[in-house]
């Protein structure tokens, strides 16, 4: 692949003001059983590439499965950028490289036998169904992804990247009288297959859980006092968060830049965010985005103090500011957009017994199940919760969604955990209708105050 996009290159680099192919090669398999047994055992490999060129100011993009006649897409791209020309466009200027990298790993899925993998699924199956009687159902997913992607600009950049993807989820569903739980367990990597064995220790307890949960009350809606979990923690940092800081939302508009303007203090000083893509073993991890950036750790809260947005090279011209390396596509049937990686907020001083010890009535909440946003406001939802009382954990409850405002709960946040962690649940990300593209959020626990918790009126 890499001496036909240097070829491509080499025939129209000089048509545009910048042009760049992207290749990609994967292999694909996906797993699914529920309480009958195996449902589905899907392989499917798949070759594409697409061609973006910029012409002053205007961008052009087509994608192919097919290498015939490859010259043919440069041209659907250069003449779909000159339509676009005269909008103000600026790119920012990085780094030529030409660099091969491959993942590093003790145990690849594609060195795991089929059966193995069938082994997990159907053994968490049986240990659900086995647990009692108000487990009614239970699904387990399995699915890995190998990608070998190669870039290459006008600038000189070529690239190769082998990228791994691979991860599982459990899901056991409860129910007693009228009350219906379905409760995830997951996770995931970039490197290894190894994380099925941290999976397969947490199960028991998993289904244990939900199965208590179907007798749990819901929490009642109104303000209270949280703790929020890693998992939590993750989910209001890559959500609300995140997304707000990522420059295609605010680049063009003078407004909401100013809002998000660079030195703005957004949280006390215990609170930092960065977002990387350098952490081996999550699923945001990349060396290059794909963009032919090299990836960075950027700071984007510092004690509070909002210091960086996330970039494109596109973004990054206009604002002024540096490529962060997060102009990411799902595949090549897309064009890069500004995308998170692994979004974490930094651990703290405080132990969890720490957060919860002066809270007379709050809820400590305990991993995500999702959520939606809406510019500054938010809602999130998680898996379950327990009461806390007078400082310490009580009963379990469920139905627990967080509602509120992104700078106010910023600024609400008084207490951070000394631990941290990054879960790396199946999924992904989407965003303008790319989706799911596999990122990794965390932290430590956290305490907000006052923050509205829904649940039963």
């Amino acid at each position: 692949m890499k001496n036909i996009v240097r070829d491509l290159l080499g025939r129209h680099k000089h048509r545009a003001d910048y042009l760049e192919v992207r290749m990609e090669e994967n292999q694909m398999l996906r797993l699914q059983t529920d309480k009958t047994g195996l449902q589905e055992v899907l392989r499917r490999n798949a070759s594409r590439g697409c061609v973006r060129a910029w012409i002053q100011g205007g961008w052009g993009f087509s994608s192919f499965e097919s290498l015939d006649d490859l010259d043919c897409h440069v041209e659907r791209a250069l003449a779909w950028a000159k339509q676009g020309r005269g909008r103000r466009s600026i790119l920012a200027p990085v780094p030529v490289v030409e660099e091969d990298h491959r993942v590093v790993t003790s145990s690849h899925p594609d060195d795991v036998p089929l059966q193995k993998k069938l082994d997990y699924l159907l053994g968490w199956r049986s240990q659900a169904l086995g647990f009692g009687k108000q487990v009614v159902d239970v699904l387990a997913y399995y699915y890995d992804l190998a990608r070998t992607v190669v870039f290459g600009n006008s600038e000189g950049t070529l690239i190769r990247q082998d990228l791994l993807d691979s991860a599982a989820t459990l899901v056991v569903i409860a129910k007693k009288g009228e009350v219906i739980v379905r409760n995830h367990l997951s996770d995931g990597s970039s490197n290894t297959f190894n994380y099925m064995k941290r999976l397969d220790q947490k199960v028991r307890n998993h289904i244990a859980t939900t199965n208590d949960l179907a007798e749990a009350d819901s929490v009642k809606s109104r303000h209270r006092d949280v703790v929020l979990n890693p998992d939590m923690t993750g989910l209001f940092t890559h959500e609300a968060f995140g997304h707000t800081m990522e420059a295609d939302h605010f680049a063009e508009k003078p407004d909401q830049a100013k809002v998000l303007r660079i030195g703005r203090q957004l949280a006390k000083p215990i609170v930092s965010i960065h977002d990387s893509g350098g952490h081996p073993g999550n699923r945001g991890y990349v060396v290059f985005d794909d963009e032919g950036v090299r990836t960075r750790e950027t700071m984007l809260l510092d004690r509070g103090v909002l210091c960086s947005h996330l970039h494109s090279r596109e973004t990054a011209g206009l604002l002024n500011e540096e490529p962060t390396g997060n102009a990411r596509a799902i595949n090549c049937q897309f064009p890069p957009i500004v995308r998170m990686r692994t979004t974490a907020l930094a651990p703290g001083t405080s132990s969890l017994n720490d957060l919860i010890a002066d809270i007379d009535d709050g809820i400590y909440v305990v991993d995500s199940a999702g959520g939606s946003t809406d510019g500054e406001k938010f809602q999130f939802f998680a898996r379950y919760g327990r009461r806390i009382r007078k400082g310490r954990l009580g009963e379990l409850v469920r139905n627990i969604s967080l509602l509120g405002n992104l700078f106010e709960t910023l600024g609400a946040i008084d207490g951070v955990g000394d631990d941290f962690f990054t879960p790396d649940s199946m999924g992904g990300c989407g965003k303008n209708g790319q989706a799911p593209l596999p990122i990794s959020f965390g932290g430590p626990h956290i305490r907000i105050r006052h923050c509205l918790v829904g649940g039963d009126r």
